[in-house]
């Protein structure tokens, strides 16, 4: 009995001897990183950070990371699996992420990564349970999926610190065991996380910029039927500023990145974590107590998953350097073609004829205004926050025909140039809005502007002129009121977010770079971020847009849209914007033609008024006078004279007493004429003889 209790002891003695072999061959856990240095770097970033913070002391820019971003980036990578060639093995190793659990803490955060590893060669699989702290590591430029302004995006990557293999079996699985060493120490995993990143997009600049050419098309006339088309061309105009990322601040709530507002965009930087030779113990208490006792001056930063905060110092100079740039801003007019006539207004009389009296613009290119921003103000308004009062000022020029046919001869015509200008106060602020399109959620933000009526009042300075500078007489002004609104087309919104981001998380590597590189990516990790929500408020420490995200992950780049998506979006945008932002606006007379204090008005309203056209009868009587014509015309119809052409007689001399001053020649020509059609229709032959004096006289 002592020979087979001799041989089990040995036996069971080599496998204790074989088992303290394994333990000294093959590890339980590896540690790749020290954890003092590898927590220091997150640290020393956040001290950075909060010195920023506080240096810029409001008067800079912060993006918010919620931690529910960095959770929903996580929850989409579980399941997922990428696939390393390493040259070393000859062998393709299959790593699957099984999930993803983030802790985040005043300057650090915590990950933890469960992972199974399969390789191909072998038929093997193992657990790895990696843990370790995510650093930032700087800004990317993704491009967008439709052709549309690409986005900025804060990368962070993963630094293991330990990892620990799961196995069936424990330690006498001693092919797993040499398979999780051969993945470990040859750097595949290492390989793996310098490739991963989260990655966390937002807008980088505030930009507003006017500059295309409309068209303005107004109506006049009677029953508004006559049209004027302007062109208004706005000045060159572009205001923007773009965030530049200063450093991180790791806190219970997320990460906070601060920024400076510069005139040009940041280049793509990235941050390689320096990791100190030796940590103190000391030195990693004092940096945790430090950062835990300034962090929560962020918190109030945080909204959504991703937030754009502008200081309210930032914000002020922001709104100054603003209301400075749209001082000089102008809009000017021009016209392009003109239809009609401004007014029309016709006579007749059995004996007479016809006559009457109309303006019109003839040359629509000499129609010319311009519409002129002042100095605004800001102001402050509880539903739609800051806003701006601008003043507006406008002005205005055309040459206007004027034709005045009397009843008597072939009427007289003359061109005046009439100027004025106008003013009014305008409102402007920032809004937001969102609307499905083609099953995608479209976000849209920009500028509004209320809507404002400009009255511009042109008119001439009430001196008729026949030729040089001689003024022939004094007439009633005339004049036309030209009503043009200023904010009734919505502003285009300045940021359009609706095509979705794509980018690779983990790229591949490229066909050409395999064959001699020490690990190849096979099948890379790749990344859909859609827009779910935006929103534009005031907050304690600024002005504040914030986003929701929608994530998707696959093995293979997705499809971008169809090549027309963006036009078609942004066409569906603008009407959408239109729709929603378009103000109240007061109602737009037509234009309105001004005779004295007197006016016709789109509504065809009669104005009696007369223009000085009466010089035929103040000339001498010549043989073809038409003056003579019309004393022939009375002599042999003065018995089919009725009582419309008296009334005509008295209508003539109360007409010149309200178009002419007493004193002048002209009104008293008009009046004496009157007197000689009234006598015509008593006592013709008298009247004639009495017409002829009157002419020879000048009717003094």
């Amino acid at each position: 009995m002592r020979k087979p209790i001799l041989v089990a002891a040995c036996l069971i003695g080599l496998a204790a001897a074989g088992g303290v072999g394994l333990y000294a061959t093959y590890q339980r856990e590896y540690l790749v990183t020290e954890t003092e240095k590898a927590e220091f770097i997150g640290l020393q970033q956040s001290l950075d950070g909060l010195q920023s913070f506080a240096k810029l002391s409001g008067d800079g820019a912060f993006v918010a990371l919620d931690k529910s971003l960095f959770d929903k980036i996580s929850a989409a990578l579980s399941g997922h699996s990428v696939t390393v060639y390493s040259k070393s093995l000859d062998d393709q190793i299959r790593l699957t992420i099984r999930s993803v659990t983030l802790r985040t803490e005043p300057g650090r955060m915590v990950a933890q990564l469960a992972l199974t590893a399969t390789d191909t060669k072998r038929g093997l699989g193992v657990g790895l349970d990696v843990e370790g702290f995510v650093y930032y590591a700087g800004i990317t430029e993704e491009p967008s999926s439709a052709g549309g302004d690409p986005t900025n995006a804060a990368n962070f990557k993963f630094l293991p610190v330990k990892i620990i293999p799961q196995l069936r079996y424990g330690f006498l699985n001693l092919r797993g065991r040499q398979f999780v060493s051969d993945t470990v120490t040859t750097g595949i995993l290492s390989f793996l996380f310098d490739k991963l990143a989260w990655k966390a997009t937002y807008q980088p600049h505030v930009d507003l910029s006017i500059g295309s050419p409309s068209t303005i098309t107004q109506h006049f006339g009677e029953n508004n039927a006559g049209t004027v088309v302007f062109t208004a061309t706005p000045s060159p105009f572009r205001f923007e500023r773009w965030l530049t990322i200063v450093a991180p601040v790791f806190t219970p709530k997320g990460v906070v990145l601060t920024a400076t507002l510069e005139s040009s965009r940041q280049a793509p930087d990235a941050v390689a974590p320096a990791r100190p030779d030796k940590v103190k113990s000391e030195e990693l208490a004092n940096a945790r107590a430090e950062i835990a006792a300034k962090a929560g001056a962020l918190n109030g930063l945080y909204a959504r998953d991703v937030a754009v905060t502008i200081g309210r110092t930032a914000f002020g100079k922001l709104t100054e350097q603003f209301i400075t740039a749209l001082t000089n801003f102008n809009i000017s007019i021009k016209g392009q073609s003109i239809a009609g006539r401004l007014f029309d207004k016709k006579w007749r009389d059995n004996i007479l004829g016809d006559g009457g009296f109309y303006a019109e613009i003839v040359d629509a290119g000499r129609i010319e205004g311009r519409v002129s921003f002042g100095k605004s103000n800001a102001a402050l308004d509880k539903e739609r926050g800051p806003y701006l009062t601008m003043p507006v000022s406008a002005s205005f020029g055309a040459p206007v025909h004027v034709h005045f046919d009397p009843l008597i001869g072939g009427g007289f015509g003359t061109s005046v140039g009439i100027q004025g200008s106008a003013s009014t106060t305008l409102r402007a602020w920032f809004a937001t809005t969102k609307f499905v399109f083609e099953g995608r959620t479209v976000s849209l933000a920009g500028p509004v502007l209320s809507c404002g009526l400009l009255d511009v009042d042109a008119r001439t300075d009430g001196r008729l002129k026949l030729g040089g500078d001689a003024v022939v007489a004094t007439v009633p002004s005339l004049g036309a009121k030209v009503g043009v609104l200023i904010g009734d087309k919505p502003l285009a919104p300045s940021v359009v977010a609706g095509a979705p981001i794509l980018a690779p998380l983990v790229p591949p590597t490229k066909q050409e770079e395999r064959a001699t590189a020490s690990f190849s990516i096979l099948d890379g990790l790749f990344y859909s971020l859609t827009l779910d929500d935006l929103a534009a408020e005031l907050s304690e420490d600024g002005y504040r847009i914030s986003t929701s995200f929608s994530i998707e992950l696959g093995n293979q780049a997705f499809a971008p849209p169809p090549s027309d998506f963006m036009d078609r979006m942004r066409k569906a945008a603008t009407d959408h914007w239109n729709s929603t932002m378009r103000q109240q606006c007061p109602d737009t007379p037509g234009i309105r033609i001004e005779v004295g204090d007197l006016e016709i008005g789109p509504n065809g309203e009669v104005l009696k008024f007369l223009k000085n056209a009466w010089n035929d009868i103040t000339k001498g009587p010549g043989k073809n006078n038409e003056v003579r014509k019309l004393v022939d015309r009375i002599n042999g119809e003065a018995a089919k004279y009725d009582e419309a052409t008296k009334q005509l007689a008295n209508d003539v001399g109360n007409l010149a007493k309200q178009a002419f001053p007493t004193d002048s020649g002209v009104g008293h020509a008009a009046g004496e004429l009157a007197k000689s059609v009234t006598k015509v229709i008593t006592n013709p032959g008298g009247a004639v003889q009495d017409f002829g004096k009157q002419l020879f006289n000048g009717f003094r």
